[in-house]
């Protein structure tokens, strides 16, 4: 449910700043993010997680910590062009962070590979945003 949230709210982060911004590693980036939200939904429908409690930036997310992460990057992001980047390289980060205590933590086949998968993503999402910044 986390990796589900954490990818929901990556792809609303970056939609906001899109729409602020409008340049297109924003909306690539946050399309990606609506794939990697759905590769870790077929697994916890695989699993039979109910996930029907996901948030989103409109209606607040469920899980505290990504509440208070989008909430201290949203700010951040509406400073500048510049100020949203950074907020990328961070989101992107702790994505990879996170998928790999998640990797460490499963010994199912199916699950590393798909977070295996979203991490590589998140690796190529944090070169373009540092690219971006450079």
């Amino acid at each position: 449910m986390f990796m589900r949230e954490e990818e929901q709210m990556a792809h609303d982060l970056y939609m906001v700043w899109y729409e602020m911004y409008a340049i297109p590693i924003f909306r690539n980036i946050g399309e990606a993010e609506t794939i990697h939200a759905s590769e870790v939904q077929f697994l916890l429908d695989r699993y039979q997680v109910p996930s029907d409690i996901i948030g989103n930036y409109s209606s607040g997310y469920n899980n505290p910590d990504i509440q208070a992460l989008a909430d201290t990057l949203a700010e951040q992001g509406a400073q500048s062009l510049t100020d949203a980047l950074k907020a990328g390289v961070a989101i992107e980060e702790k994505d990879i962070a996170d998928l790999d205590k998640a990797i460490a933590n499963t010994t199912r086949p199916d699950i590393i590979q798909v977070y295996t998968n979203l991490r590589n993503g998140s690796e190529n999402h944090l070169s373009a945003f540092t690219c971006q910044l450079s």
